[in-house]
């Protein structure tokens, strides 16, 4: 076995051999274990309840969603089917598909979000829907669709700086405005997100 180097690594994701969505994956700005956890849902290998059922770790009962008691808890549930995600989707007005779900950059998207930005803004609300799942599981703490959503609003905030050296960033520096709060507003806003009216978001 080869001893890993950046070189290999970027000859790797540039080999013709790679699909093209892993590529996309690690192309995107995102830290490691975001783009980590993306390539975990392209190959279907996240460790859900009915993962570990299947590798003989968990018993069935023991398999089910923490919210739908009766349903086994796949990918496609977590983030297509529960209730939950059902409300963080409806709230974006996006619509995700089962078919969409391994490529969430096949999501259409009601809004004017620049491509640049659009791989790594869909991986990030599938992330935060995961780690809300993993809240619930493993901290025993509900979150709500707006709690989420601000989660996502903060990390674009947070790492707004990965993306300045993009073409068109210069652009989203106009009126006083920096670029971490352009992101934030072609996201929140162009996206047509309502739950800035709800009184949930201001507390």
């Amino acid at each position: 076995m080869q001893p890993f180097t950046s070189r290999g690594a970027y000859h790797l994701l540039h080999d013709s051999l790679i699909p093209s969505d892993v590529v996309r994956i690690w192309s995107t700005r995102l830290p490691a274990k975001v783009k980590f956890f993306a390539w975990l849902l392209y190959h279907g290998r996240l460790n859900t309840r009915a993962h570990l059922f299947h590798r003989n770790i968990k018993t069935h009962d023991e398999s089910k969603c923490e919210y739908c008691v009766d349903t086994l808890e796949t990918d496609v549930h977590i983030f297509v089917e529960c209730p939950r995600a059902q409300a963080v989707w409806s709230r974006l007005r996006f619509v995700v598909h089962e078919s969409t779900l391994r490529c969430p950059w096949d999501v259409t998207l009601p809004s004017l979000l620049p491509g640049a930005v659009k791989d790594d803004v869909m991986i990030l609300i599938f992330w935060h829907i995961w780690k809300a799942r993993n809240a619930k599981i493993f901290d025993h703490r509900d979150s709500s669709p707006a709690e989420v959503l601000r989660h996502i609003s903060a990390d674009i905030d947070a790492w707004s700086c990965r993306y300045r050296k993009l073409p068109w960033s210069s652009m989203l520096s106009t009126n006083g405005l920096s670029l971490a709060r352009h992101l934030s507003l072609l996201f929140l806003l162009s996206s047509c997100i309502l739950f800035a009216r709800d009184a949930e978001y201001y507390l």
